[in-house]
C-alpha cells in the first residue's frame, strides 16, 4: 500500500539547489518554464504570438476593456 503524503501548511520548497540559490526562486522557475515552452513551440512551429494571452489573462470577459 502506498503511503499518502500529508498536506502541510507551509509552502513547498524546491529540491533543486540551483533554484534555491537564486534570489527569487519563483521567478527562476517561471523563466525556465517560459524558456522550455518557447523552445518546444519553436520546434513545433507554433504561432507563439498568436497563442499569447494579453496580460496573461485567459478569460475573454476579464480581458475585455470596460464598456
Amino acid at each position: 500500500m502506498r503511503r499518502r503524503r500529508q498536506p502541510t501548511s507551509r509552502p513547498s520548497r524546491s529540491t533543486c539547489p540551483t533554484t534555491r540559490a537564486e534570489p527569487d526562486p519563483r521567478a527562476a522557475v517561471l523563466a525556465f518554464y517560459d524558456s522550455a515552452y518557447r523552445a518546444g513551440a519553436g520546434r513545433a512551429n507554433w504561432d507563439v504570438a498568436g497563442l499569447a494571452c494579453p496580460g496573461g489573462i485567459t478569460d475573454q470577459h476579464l480581458a475585455a476593456p470596460p464598456a
